[in-house]
């Protein structure tokens, strides 16, 4: 029995010690950061005209010339007649709105470093010694030392009497 009491003893001891300070070091790794999109980019794109003509006789007397982006009109006066012509420019190109996809792949390799430091601050006071006890053995070593000391004093006062 006095050998299990000093092993948990023991083990409670060594567990419940202030950690230690912090070490530096350094990791180093390597970032790959990829972006894939896909942007739909308005476009204006510029379309032939088919070729077409188109005639008219009329009986009139006027003459009429028009001319537009896409077509060409002429109407004249021959013989009491009026002929007119219309025909597709076929040099004439018509702007027709479209939407493109366009394919955007980004991609950046890095090195990446971590260096950390250990950082000292000033306390406004030091531990008192009851507080570095505490901190060194801990509440659980002080908890099992006092049911310890408890358990053998209570075996000397039953012997005593």
């Amino acid at each position: 029995m006095n050998r299990a009491l000093i092993c948990a003893f023991a083990a409670l001891v060594t567990a419940c010690a202030a950690p230690r300070a912090v070490q530096d070091y350094q990791r180093d790794s390597v970032a790959v950061i990829v972006r894939d999109s896909v942007v739909f980019r308005d476009s204006v794109v510029l379309v032939q005209v088919p070729e077409g003509t188109d005639k008219a006789v009329l009986p009139d007397t006027d003459t009429s010339r028009l001319r537009t982006s896409v077509a060409e009109s002429e109407a004249w006066v021959k013989d009491g007649r009026l002929h007119h012509t219309l025909k597709n420019r076929t040099d004439a190109m018509l702007p027709v709105s479209i939407r493109l996809p366009e394919r955007l792949h980004y991609e950046e390799k890095g090195l990446t470093r971590y260096l950390r430091t250990v950082e000292r601050v000033e306390v406004e006071k030091e531990l008192n010694r009851w507080q570095q006890f505490v901190m060194t053995l801990g509440y659980a070593v002080l908890v099992s030392a006092a049911a310890w000391l408890a358990w053998k004093l209570s075996k000397i006062a039953r012997f005593a009497n």
